[in-house]
């Protein structure tokens, strides 16, 4: 919530909890994702590329499938497009 209205310093600890409470589940994708965007907002487009590109590597290799987790990366991968292009 805190990463969608622009106070990322307040959305950095509840997004690393998140994530290392989310373990191996299907869940830790879109936590990585969330970080991604947070990233953005930061300014560190090569840190948020990294995190895009665990998420999806991620979800490649689960059996138990979250619908939602590809709208949600396809969206993150068109904000990072738009904030790289120059």
């Amino acid at each position: 919530m805190y990463a969608r209205a622009g106070e990322y310093d307040k959305a950095e600890a509840p997004l690393l909890r998140a994530l290392s409470m989310a373990g191996n589940t299907a869940v830790r994708a879109t936590v990585l994702l969330h970080i991604a965007e947070m990233l953005m907002g930061q300014g560190k487009m090569e840190s948020a590329k990294e995190m895009i590109d665990s998420a999806e590597q991620f979800m490649g290799g689960q059996t138990v499938k979250i619908p939602e987790q590809n709208e949600i990366l396809a969206e993150t991968k068109k904000l990072y497009e738009e904030k790289t292009k120059k």
